[in-house]
């Protein structure tokens, strides 16, 4: 009994495949009406198959790359804990640098807001988020952009979270980025040696006796 209902499921699936190709192979189909079937033909295959079953239908090809990677040990799940206790899995590949690994997590934060908003899904300031938040795995904050993930012992299952930056570190940092203030440039008026501050608001005419 149970080749029997083998045979059937599989005899099943060639006639759907079959009524799906001679569909498509229809002279008069439309752009719609192609996308529409293409789109019924994913969702089936991927309902069928114990690997992509937890797939969403409208998966896109990178993230269908991920998966098989994952599958197939060239990548490692993890997960992104938000302020709000939710979790959001990621998929990365091994050896990744945290600057990779943060575009994973804008990529997959903004898919996941545009399959749950729709077209007007809010768009998320990312230089902000990580001008003020540190992304931190095991309580260690992920200080170095070309830090591979590597060095953080990083594997399956692991979580990440956002740690806020303290107002001395955003300070440090700008203080770092200032250009340093440039000298007074010495003048001749009237073959004397005057000095002027290049870097005063008041007009050019005045000068400070050396």
């Amino acid at each position: 009994y149970k080749m029997a209902d083998e045979g059937n499921e599989t005899c099943g699936t060639e006639d759907r495949e079959s009524d799906f190709m001679k569909q498509l192979r229809d002279p008069g189909i439309t752009h719609e009406r192609f996308k529409q079937l293409f789109k019924t033909q994913v969702e089936e295959i991927i309902k069928n198959d114990p690997l992509l079953k937890d797939l969403t239908p409208d998966v896109t090809l990178e993230e269908l790359e991920e998966y098989v990677a994952l599958y197939q040990g060239r990548a490692i799940s993890l997960n992104l804990v938000r302020y709000d206790g939710v979790v959001i899995p990621l998929v990365v590949y091994q050896g990744v640098s945290i600057r990779d690994l943060k575009t994973v997590i804008q990529r997959t934060v903004a898919l996941r807001h545009k399959r749950e908003e729709g077209e007007l899904a809010r768009r998320i300031n990312w230089r902000y988020v990580w001008r003020t938040y540190w992304l931190s795995h095991k309580n260690r904050k992920l200080l170095s952009e070309n830090d591979k993930i590597t060095k953080y012992d990083m594997k399956n299952k692991d979580e990440l979270h956002f740690i806020k930056k303290l107002r001395q570190e955003n300070k440090e940092k700008k203080i770092r980025k200032r250009p340093p203030v440039q000298p007074s440039k010495p003048v001749l008026v009237q073959g004397r040696p005057y000095a002027v501050n290049t870097h005063s608001r008041r007009p050019s005419s005045t000068f400070r006796r050396t």
